[in-house]
């Protein structure tokens, strides 16, 4: 299923498992889970001979490229009418410096290799700090980062376990909690009060348009549109505009619309309780659709990711629908750097309520069985500011 990497001896009675070996664990008197996403590095031994090896080159080559210097700079000085020995205006352009080149890049993400590794890991109340077991595993695309995610998630769910999802790097101190995931609670989420018409209110503020009709609730936002002259300008340079990552969200259809004068692209989540979709309109036409049905999906999330390229990259908060089996939905919209949070809550209250009032669809919205509290592991069912019956802690709280 998946393979494992192999790690460093167990240490304080912590068991080393392989992911496949930890997902199949009976999960008895764990409390919670902890998934961390680290990015890991080493030193490429390689880059001490690439150092050497173009050290070598450039000692080699410094006569030939001396030897060209003096000679452009005798053929400068003799268009210039001075004496190429430092005379007259040969003095002024000598005081011009070279211009200073670096690495490409910094020294350190040459001289190391990074990657994206993943640890499960699970916590009993009376071991404290130390967890019960610890699973690594590599995985090497983000599809793959996704399924690992979702047959975690799902069993979290089954056993109605709270799953804490970091983010960092090797050293615990600099790891930080992108999204914590509630297990046995509909769509994984924070037992707490949703205040759907706080939300709708506050995007509607900031520039978001909402529709309800027939069941289901839109939530629209109509993107910026370019002048005639700038979408001919944009046209006609775009290769160069991509290159530079200057139209990252504006594609040609866009530009050639704009041109056109046609009304502005819009994005579109549909919102029903039977399904989420996002799609990509104009002028009354769809152009992209993608989502989730109700029975597949897991969860809805705002939270930072780790990339999967040469760097490992950290990249920003994104709204993204959780799948069953590995699916991931990503909404990709200019305004959610600043208002991911308030669509990811506006998307969430509404799903729910929908599923209320439509008891058809077979989808949850209560809890389906007791929750495990994150603290001491009692089972109880969660709810909004229910406390744990042993240790009187809010579970929502855990983070």
């Amino acid at each position: 299923m998946f393979k494992s990497i192999a790690d460093t001896p167990a240490v304080h009675e912590t068991r080393r498992l392989s992911l496949q070996q930890a997902l199949q664990d009976t999960f008895a008197g764990l409390n919670h889970l902890q998934l961390v996403h680290e990015r890991r590095r080493s030193f490429r031994w390689f880059s001490l001979v690439q150092l050497v090896f173009g050290g070598f080159l450039f000692v080699l080559c410094l006569p030939v490229l001396l030897y060209v210097a003096f000679r452009l700079g005798m053929i400068h000085n003799f268009f210039e009418g001075t004496d190429p020995g430092g005379g007259g205006d040969g003095e002024a352009s000598s005081s011009r410096q070279p211009r200073e080149r670096g690495w490409r890049g910094s020294p350190t993400s040459w001289f190391f290799s990074y990657w994206h590794q993943l640890r499960l890991r699970g916590f009993r109340q009376e071991l404290g700090a130390v967890p019960e077991f610890e699973a690594a595993y590599w995985p090497q695309t983000e599809q793959e980062c996704a399924k690992v995610t979702a047959a975690v998630l799902e069993r979290a769910d089954t056993h109605g376990l709270v799953v804490l999802e970091t983010i960092g790097t090797e050293d615990p101190q600099e790891q930080e909690t992108a999204e914590t995931w509630f297990g046995a609670q509909p769509l994984l989420a924070r037992p707490e009060v949703r205040h759907e018409a706080q939300s709708a209110e506050h995007l509607r503020g900031h520039g978001f348009e909402l529709r309800e009709a027939q069941g289901q609730v839109e939530l629209l936002w109509s993107h910026p549109t370019h002048k005639r002259w700038e979408a001919a300008l944009a046209l006609l340079f775009y290769p160069l505009l991509r290159l530079f990552s200057l139209v990252e969200h504006t594609g040609l259809g866009d530009l050639w619309g704009d041109l056109l004068g046609r009304p502005p692209r819009q994005t579109r989540l549909v919102v029903r309780a039977e399904s989420l979709h996002v799609e990509q309109v104009r002028n009354g036409r769809v152009l992209k659709r993608e989502g989730l049905e109700g029975k597949e999906l897991l969860g809805i999330t705002f939270s930072p990711r780790l990339g999967h390229d040469r760097a490992a990259r950290f990249l920003p908060p994104s709204l993204r629908l959780l799948g069953r089996g590995g699916r991931v939905v990503e909404v990709r919209l200019p305004e959610l750097p600043v208002q991911g949070r308030h669509v990811r809550d506006f998307l969430l209250a509404t799903t729910l309520r929908l599923r209320r009032e439509h008891p058809e669809a077979g989808l949850p919205t209560e809890p389906r069985q007791p929750g495990r509290c994150p603290r001491c592991s009692t089972a109880y069912l969660m709810g909004p500011g229910l406390l744990c019956p042993s240790c009187s802690t809010w579970a929502g709280a855990f983070r």
